[in-house]
């Protein structure tokens, strides 16, 4: 499973270059070791440097990410006014 995670970031990584990956859902919940190593697999094959964390949204993901979407909508409809 790490493996799979890994090529999955390591993909991500090399197109969009983010510096940083969150991991959410079931990978969020790895116990640190397995997020070493995980880190450790991405470290090795990333082109730059790509720090793994874990988000520390969980369940308050999809709100904080519709209230983002809401207040950067109100302010571009404010700004056209």
């Amino acid at each position: 499973m790490l493996d799979a995670w890994a090529r999955l970031i390591i993909s991500c990584a090399c197109v969009v270059d983010p510096g940083r990956v969150l991991l959410s859902g079931a990978a969020a919940e790895l116990d640190d070791a397995a997020l070493a190593q995980l880190q450790g697999l991405v470290t090795a094959k990333v082109p730059a440097p790509t720090e793994v964390r874990r988000a520390v949204l969980g369940g308050q993901a999809v709100l904080h990410g519709a209230i983002s979407y809401a207040l950067s909508a109100a302010v571009r409809q404010s700004a056209t006014n």
